[in-house]
């Protein structure tokens, strides 16, 4: 997965470092627990929650795995590409 994370001024995130739209982003980090490698995962909008990650441990319950991006933890990087 050699893809080189620009840092900076982003236009797919906003000035908290959120993604704005849906696609596959770079991501670090695993829900608050500090990976210093880049991965890939998709972002995508859900109808209730807005933009969210899929989380197979569950999200605010142990049934719902749609986490809002601003509750994961990741550290955002480039959207590198559109939801297949």
């Amino acid at each position: 997965m050699g893809r080189k994370v620009v840092r900076g001024l982003n236009p797919d995130l906003d000035a908290k470092g959120l993604p704005i739209r849906e696609g596959v982003y770079m991501v670090r980090g695993t829900f608050g627990i500090n990976d210093r490698k880049w991965r890939e995962e998709e972002v995508y909008d859900h109808p209730d929650k807005g933009l969210c990650i899929f989380n197979e441990y569950g999200g605010e319950d142990d049934d719902d795995c749609h986490t809002p991006v601003q509750f994961c933890g990741l550290t955002f990087g480039n959207r590198i590409s559109d939801l297949s």
